[in-house]
């Protein structure tokens, strides 16, 4: 994970799966004031997510940029659905 953060009033933050094509240009398009987060994209993503904010309760705005399928989405190595969402990642989920 590497992290990109610039002050503000406000507080967001930006998760974008590396396995998303070109993310780069699109962290590069991230207002400043937001963290930006890289999630490893051979690591669950969930997890990765819920390692971050486990400790924060500050945020604004959580934004998700990363592949998805019909009531599907990818994130790293997860994919979050609705069962997954009740079952798998209940926990994780609560924590974010």
């Amino acid at each position: 994970l590497s992290t990109v953060s610039a002050p503000s009033d406000r507080r967001e933050i930006v998760f974008i799966d590396t396995s998303v094509a070109d993310y780069q240009i699109l962290l590069n398009g991230i207002d400043p004031s937001a963290e930006a987060v890289l999630l490893d994209s051979t690591r669950d993503g969930i997890e990765q997510m819920a390692e971050i904010l486990r400790d924060r309760s500050d945020m604004d705005a959580i934004h998700l940029i990363s592949h998805g399928n019909q009531a599907e989405l990818r994130l790293g190595t997860s994919r979050l659905t609705l069962e997954s969402m009740n079952g798998e990642y209940a926990d994780e989920l609560a924590i974010i």
